[in-house]
């Protein structure tokens, strides 16, 4: 499960981690996204965010159209919670 997302990468919840410097191909898959997005990514870290337990994927390689998606995304939730 993907607790927090941005234009760069992903935090993925998870009792275990794939090695640091692991390259990973995955796809994202949300009610948030009109289509899953396929991408690859390599782990960067492992540790806690708001208390879950998971790694970091900064992505290495991401169709642009997917990016933008991302970027909406992320924009729009910044929008509903300003900091």
């Amino acid at each position: 499960r993907a607790v927090n997302i941005g234009p760069k990468g992903i935090f993925v919840k998870s009792p275990t981690a794939p090695a640091l410097g692991s390259a990973l191909k995955f796809r994202l898959e949300s009610t948030a996204f009109e289509k899953p997005l396929e991408m690859t990514g390599v782990v960067t870290r492992e540790g806690d965010v708001d208390k879950d337990h998971g790694f970091a994927i900064e992505f290495t390689r991401v169709n642009p159209q997917h990016k933008r998606i991302i970027e909406s995304y992320v924009e729009e939730k910044d929008q509903e919670n300003p900091k």
